[in-house]
């Protein structure tokens, strides 16, 4: 079974208004919205938060 070791960005797309939530799930399986913003599909957008 695969396991996340560290913290993971998510985005959830919601069609019907063509906007994504984001956000981060830890290690231990909690998540964390931060945001939302209208969105293109298959063009995912940068999240500021997020450690490169």
């Amino acid at each position: 079974m695969p396991t996340v070791t560290r913290r993971i960005v998510f985005y959830e797309l919601m069609l019907p208004i063509m906007e994504a939530r984001y956000g981060f799930i830890d290690p231990k399986g909690q998540f964390a919205t931060i945001g939302q913003q209208g969105m293109e599909l298959n063009q995912f957008f940068e999240i500021d938060e997020e450690q490169k």
